[in-house]
């Protein structure tokens, strides 16, 4: 039986939140001012061909960015795999928007490998230059 190994993970900014429980955003245990998670949490093992799974990618809503005007519109997954011998496998990645915080897509195990998940929020340069200024 062969295993596909599927890992999610959400880029962390160290960013703090004011004043909310934030807990249920952060992307790993201990680690606060994430910009939001992704569930499934932690690792996934799928057997290959089996049913595909729903990922999500959730934005905190309690984050400056999200108070900023940034909005799921503004969320992508990236998802990377490596089949057999480390040989890169292509992944096109199609989302759907479910609310302001959230978008969603499937995971089709279909291919034998270890893919590594990622959400990112695309900022805009001017929030970017101007967070670089702060730091």
């Amino acid at each position: 039986m062969k295993t596909i190994w599927l890992l999610a993970i959400i880029a962390i900014i160290g960013v703090h939140g004011e004043g909310e429980d934030t807990s249920w955003f952060n992307c790993i245990p201990g680690i606060v001012g994430s910009i939001g998670v992704t569930t499934p949490r932690g690792d996934v093992n799928l057997l290959h061909n089996s049913e595909p799974v729903e990922l999500f990618c959730h934005m905190s809503p309690y984050h400056q960015y999200f108070k900023k005007g940034y909005t799921s519109a503004d969320l992508s997954f990236i998802i990377n795999g490596q089949g057999k011998d480390r040989k890169i496998i292509p992944m096109q990645v199609v989302s759907e928007i479910v609310n302001r915080t959230t978008i969603k897509t499937k995971f089709d195990p279909i291919q034998v490998g270890h893919f590594n998940v990622r959400c990112q929020l695309t900022i805009k340069k001017a929030d970017a230059i101007e967070k670089k200024k702060k730091n």
